[in-house]
C-alpha cells in the first residue's frame, strides 16, 4: 500500500503571519509535521504542498519534497483541504506514474503530535475498511448537553432540545462525546475527487464509513493564533521538564 503524507503550507496566514515558518522550539512550525510524518513507518513519501518559495526552501532543509508549487488558485483562506489534497495525488499520478492509495493530512498548526498516532490511525484504516480515519479526543469541558444559543429576545435555549445543565450538572453524567483534533486524517486515494475544482467543500472527502482513533495526548495544541503558538512553546517547555 503506498501511502503519501501531505502537509499544508501556504504563505498567507492573517491571525499569525508567517505562520508555517514561525519557529516553535527552535524549528520552523511546518518541519515538526514533516519530520512526523518522515519518521513514520506507515509513510512512504513526505510531501508539502504550498505557494511559496521560502516555505518550500524550509520544507525541503526539513527533508521533504516540494515536486512542484501549489497553483495560486488553491492558495486561498477559503480553499478546504480537499482540493489540495486532491491536486497532490492528481500531479503524482500525471507527472511521476505514482499513484497513492492512501493519503495522510499533516496539519502544520497541529504539531505536537504523540509518538504512534500516525501508525495507528493508518492501521486503523486497514483494520477497518474505512474511507477515512480520523484522530479524535474527549470532550469534557465543552459538552454539547452543556451549550446554549441565544433568542432574539437575548434569553438562553438548550443548543440541543431537552439537554441542559439542570438535568447534566456533573461531568460524570454526560455521554461520552469527542471532536476531531485535526491531528492526523487519513483517507483512501479512491475518496478524493479527480478534476477537483478549488470551490471543492469536504462534503463527501472523508466517504460514507468513518472511523476513528482516540488520541489521549492531554494537551490540544491547534496553532491559528499567536496565544495558541505562544501556549505550544508551553507545553513543549512543560515536556522537557518532565
Amino acid at each position: 500500500m503506498r501511502v503519501v503524507a501531505v502537509v499544508p503550507a501556504r504563505a498567507g496566514s492573517k491571525r499569525v503571519p508567517g505562520k508555517n515558518l514561525r519557529p516553535l522550539g527552535g524549528r520552523p512550525l511546518l518541519a515538526w509535521s514533516v519530520e512526523d510524518g518522515l519518521r513514520s513507518p506507515a509513510i512512504q513519501r513526505v510531501i508539502v504542498s504550498t505557494d511559496s518559495e521560502e516555505v518550500a526552501a524550509a520544507a525541503r532543509s526539513a527533508g521533504a519534497e516540494v515536486p512542484f508549487l501549489r497553483p495560486a488558485a488553491l492558495a486561498g483562506d477559503r480553499v478546504s483541504d480537499t482540493p489540495v489534497l486532491a491536486h497532490v495525488a492528481q500531479w503524482l499520478e500525471d507527472a511521476e506514474g505514482y499513484a497513492p492509495d492512501v493519503l495522510v493530512l499533516l496539519r502544520p498548526t497541529t504539531p505536537l503530535r504523540g509518538a504512534g498516532l500516525i501508525e495507528r490511525c493508518v492501521a486503523r484504516l486497514e483494520a477497518t475498511g474505512a474511507d477515512s480515519v480520523r484522530s479524535v479526543r474527549h470532550v469534557n469541558h465543552w459538552h454539547p448537553y452543556w451549550m446554549l444559543s441565544v433568542d432574539a429576545a437575548g434569553f438562553a435555549q438548550p443548543f440541543l432540545d431537552g439537554k441542559t445543565v439542570d438535568e447534566y450538572y456533573q461531568s460524570q453524567l454526560l455521554p461520552p462525546v469527542y471532536k476531531h483534533d485535526g491531528y492526523c486524517d487519513v483517507i483512501r486515494r479512491a475518496n478524493v475527487p479527480r478534476d477537483c475544482p478549488a470551490t471543492a467543500t469536504l462534503a463527501g472527502f472523508y466517504g460514507r464509513r468513518r472511523a476513528v482513533e482516540i488520541n489521549e495526548d492531554p494537551h490540544f495544541v491547534n496553532i491559528d493564533t499567536e496565544d495558541e503558538l505562544a501556549y505550544a512553546e508551553w507545553v513543549l517547555a512543560r515536556r522537557a521538564r518532565a
